[in-house]
């Protein structure tokens, strides 16, 4: 058959080429996104129940610097402020430990597990690479482009759902004293993204394997190509000058007969002319004159 000009183009690359080195397939696990998702959901259904500072309950980056300060102050065993230097009130110390109490403390602990879960689920997406386009055969790599790129936009997609998630753990982390109800457009990952882009990465360790094999196959297809398109050349040609031909034997019966008519004519003029010459000669001769 005859191939059109990007497929014999393709088979006059993988004839031109030479074998390349096979590559690792792209090995990747989704992550479980349903899983991190039920998981924060609970975690932002969550309330820390303690005896609440109303000074410290709203306020994130102060509740972060009095609770480092309890426990440095704690570690000393000291009953004067180590920030002003004035004595600590009685019960203040109490106060503050009432607050950052066991179930707080199990809170941030959750939320920092929590945070790390995500955030591993989110390395483990930078971490998958496909490998250089470069190490492909020519005639694989727009193939290629094209996979990865789909893989690429899949990969995005759920990197900024888990980004998602992880941004509304740290605003939780901020309101341990508050259930936040959260609703998230759950995002799975395709699994059938990844099978196509190393289903490309097949092809070219394939050809790699059957290289000798490919180069025949390519030769043979080249070669197939263009006998067919020189017999539609052949037979287009064939075909108009079976037209001239006609055309021309036409024309050439034509002026046969032609000519067969005017050797007629010409015959019937001369039988007509001999009677005519001898009635002229008998009139001469009768008037005696041949004017």
């Amino acid at each position: 058959r005859v191939l059109d000009e990007s497929a014999l183009d393709a088979q006059k690359k993988k004839k031109e080429s030479t074998p390349l080195d096979k590559l690792p397939l792209v090995k990747f696990d989704y992550p479980d996104t349903k899983q991190l998702t039920d998981q924060v959901v609970a975690s932002l259904r969550k309330t820390v129940i303690s005896s609440i500072l109303e000074a410290l309950k709203n306020d994130q980056e102060l509740s972060e610097w009095v609770k480092t300060g309890l426990v440095k102050h704690k570690k000393e065993n000291s009953t004067d402020c180590l920030f002003c230097g004035q004595s600590i009130p009685d019960g203040r110390i109490q106060e503050l430990e009432a607050h950052f109490n066991d179930e707080y403390n199990a809170f941030v602990v959750e939320m920092e597990k929590q945070s790390m879960a995500v955030r591993s689920a989110i390395d483990s997406l930078e971490s998958s690479s496909p490998p250089n386009r470069l190490g492909l055969y020519d005639h694989l790599r727009n193939e290629f482009d094209n996979k990865c790129q789909e893989l690429s936009k899949e990969l995005s997609g759920l990197k900024e759902y888990l980004e998602s998630l992880l941004a509304a753990l740290k605003d939780k982390a901020q309101k341990p004293f508050r259930s936040i109800e959260a609703i998230f457009e759950l995002v799975n990952g395709n699994a059938s993204v990844m099978s196509d882009l190393n289903a490309v990465i097949s092809k070219h360790n394939q050809e790699t394997d059957d290289f000798q094999s490919a180069i025949r196959s390519a030769r043979t297809a080249i070669e197939e190509s263009l006998v067919a398109q020189s017999l539609t050349e052949y037979q287009q040609k064939k075909a108009d000058v079976d037209l001239v031909t006609a055309a021309l034997k036409s024309a050439s019966d034509r002026a046969a007969a032609l000519r067969n008519d005017i050797r007629e004519i010409e015959k019937d003029i001369e039988e007509h002319r001999r009677p005519a010459d001898e009635l002229n000669a008998d009139i001469c001769s009768y008037v005696g004159r041949d004017e």
